[in-house]
C-alpha cells in the first residue's frame, strides 16, 4: 500500500509497522533480538510493527538498527534558505510563521461590498 495523504493515520501507522516488520524478517531477526539491538522493549516493537502508536525514539532507533535511518532525508529533506530570504533575514534564524494575513481568499467574490437597504429604511 501506498502511503499518501489519503491513508487515516491509524493505516499510515499500520503500514509502517507492516513495513518495519518485514524489513525485520529480511535481516532474519526476531522481535526479541531486534528490540535488544535497538535498546528498546519487546513490547514497544510489537506496538510499533502492529500499528500502535510508539514514541518517535523507538522508531528512530529501530530504524538506525534495521540500517534505513538515513531514508528519513528523502522524508524530511533540509531546507536550505534562498540567497534573498538570507538577505533579508540577515543572519539571524526565522522562529515564526506570518501566516496567512496578506493572502487573499481564493473564493471571495469579485463584488465590491456595500451597505444593503433594510426593509425598515436604517442601514
Amino acid at each position: 500500500m501506498k502511503i499518501d495523504s489519503r491513508l487515516t493515520d491509524d493505516a499510515v501507522l499500520g503500514e509502517i509497522g507492516q513495513r518495519i516488520a518485514h524489513l525485520r524478517l529480511g535481516a532474519n531477526l526476531s522481535q526479541a533480538e531486534l528490540a535488544r539491538r535497538a535498546g528498546i522493549g519487546r513490547g514497544a516493537l510489537q506496538r510499533l510493527e502492529t500499528g500502535v502508536p510508539v514514541g518517535l525514539v523507538a522508531l528512530i532507533r529501530v530504524a538506525r538498527t534495521l540500517d534505513v535511518l538515513s531514508q528519513l532525508e528523502a522524508w524530511l529533506p533540509e531546507q536550505a534558505l534562498s540567497p534573498m530570504e538570507a538577505l533579508r533575514l540577515g543572519g539571524r534564524t526565522r522562529r515564526r510563521a506570518t501566516g496567512n494575513r496578506h493572502q487573499v481568499a481564493v473564493d471571495a467574490p469579485s463584488v465590491p461590498w456595500t451597505w444593503e437597504q433594510t426593509t425598515d429604511g436604517a442601514r
